[in-house]
């Protein structure tokens, strides 16, 4: 079976990603983040992301769990979280972030996996008055590839602020929506509002590496209390920290953005080529989705490519999605594969 195009989940690690493991795999230093590495990661990713003062950041070990420990910083028990429909805080985790916060979650509707401000604001006014914590998850790139403009989130965040409510940002794929966008780390997070980050490193190039990270000192105090709370403290943190290091030095993470949403630009070119296959929505980040005629289908069904059905989207939509080691060759085996 080829699991190429199934996610970005499945891709390999980069080298230099196990470099970094293998070199913190000498000697012996203190556990549970006394070691060099975690210091030197608060330094990196302060920087990396221009903050004006150092960031909490805690590593972790899944998007799963830094979504959950992300919403238990900003939040109250019995409070609200609004977020998209589809959102994945919501419709994948098991219902372990409404467990973990004790909050009521309320899904919005929005094409695309994208939420507008009209609809925003109607909900937190059926809502008056917010019960104290409640928080807005905000995603992008969504589970749908749609990428938000600035000044959508910008209006998002404002609207969210002015309620009372603290913003998570749901950022799986953010490194391919700063990258779509073309801006920096910054301007996709703290300097539109956003309150704490799920820094998403796994689905671009990453090993089991991932973090939450806190850029208001007040966020911060809560992010250490709850990590405290909750147990996330993976005993050799130095493996999670180096790799995070690695993924942010040298721009790395937005060469692998780059690679994954071009390639994704080139393959559903390549798909719309192909007879009866039909594209649903524009591509702005790395996910392709796309609806297959039967012979199409069974076609790929031969070729033992696995694919995701996305019924979000609609009856017999399905999703590809490319990676920063997709290469062209890798493209063209699969269209090959496709054609008649």
């Amino acid at each position: 079976m080829n699991y190429e195009f199934a996610s970005d989940n499945t891709a390999p690690t980069t080298p230099e990603i196990l470099a970094s493991i293998s070199e913190v795999n000498q000697g012996n230093v203190l556990s549970y983040g006394d070691d060099p590495w975690t210091a030197k990661l608060r330094d990196v990713v302060t920087e990396a992301f221009e903050a004006p003062q150092p960031v909490g950041i805690v590593p972790i070990l899944s998007g799963k769990l830094a979504n959950h420990l992300s919403l238990a910083a900003i939040t109250e028990h019995e409070a609200i979280v609004f977020c998209h429909e589809h959102a994945h805080v919501l419709v994948d985790e098991n219902d372990g972030p409404a467990y973990i916060t004790r909050c009521r979650f309320i899904g919005l509707p929005g094409d695309q996996g994208k939420i507008s401000a009209a609809t925003l604001r109607e909900s937190i006014a059926r809502e008056q008055p917010l019960p104290p914590g409640s928080a807005f998850s905000l995603t992008t790139a969504t589970e749908a590839g749609a990428v938000y403009a600035l000044d959508e989130m910008r209006e998002l965040i404002e609207i969210a602020h002015n309620a009372g409510m603290l913003v998570h940002l749901d950022g799986a794929r953010f490194a391919n929506a700063a990258a779509a966008l073309g801006c920096s780390l910054a301007d996709i997070t703290w300097r539109l509002g956003i309150d704490i980050l799920s820094l998403g490193a796994t689905k671009n190039g990453g090993m089991a590496a991932e973090a939450v990270v806190a850029f208001d000192p007040v966020v911060s105090e809560r992010l250490t209390k709850k990590q405290l709370l909750l147990g996330h403290y993976p005993s050799k943190m130095r493996f999670l920290s180096a790799q995070l290091i690695a993924w942010i030095e040298n721009d790395g993470w937005r060469t692998r953005a780059e690679n994954a949403n071009q390639k994704a630009q080139q393959l559903a070119k390549a798909l719309a080529g192909i007879p009866g296959v039909r594209i649903v929505q524009p591509v702005e980040a790395n996910l392709i989705f796309v609806i297959l005629p039967e012979e199409v289908k069974a076609r790929l069904d031969a070729a033992e490519y696995y694919v995701y059905e996305l019924p979000i989207l609609g009856e017999g939509v399905v999703r590809f999605v490319t990676s920063w080691s997709t290469t062209d060759a890798s493209i063209d085996t699969l269209i090959a594969a496709l054609e008649p």
